[in-house]
């Protein structure tokens, strides 16, 4: 494991998410990890993703908190926040 992070108490969970990510994202050039704080983002990435991507891929992460049931007027809900990363 990298980054000194201790314990991986998720690993066969982490495991299968790499496979997967792996499995569908074949050739991409990003990846984006979204999440709320304190998630696992930055160990998923340095603990699976970094060196099983490869080189030419840029991973792109973004801390995004729980959705509150009322937002106010103007303020981009969830999806419209998900949205416009994806989009960049």
């Amino acid at each position: 494991m990298g980054s000194g992070s201790g314990v991986d108490l998720f690993r066969g969970f982490n495991e299968g998410e790499v496979s997967e990510v792996l499995r569908r994202c074949a050739g991409c050039g990003r990846f984006v990890l979204i999440g709320p704080p304190r998630s696992g983002k930055t160990f998923f990435r340095e603990n699976y993703l970094r060196n099983k991507l490869g080189t030419g891929v840029t991973i792109d992460e973004y801390t995004l908190g729980a959705p509150t049931a009322a937002k106010t007027k103007g303020e981009l809900g969830l999806r419209e926040k998900v949205m416009r990363i994806l989009r960049g």
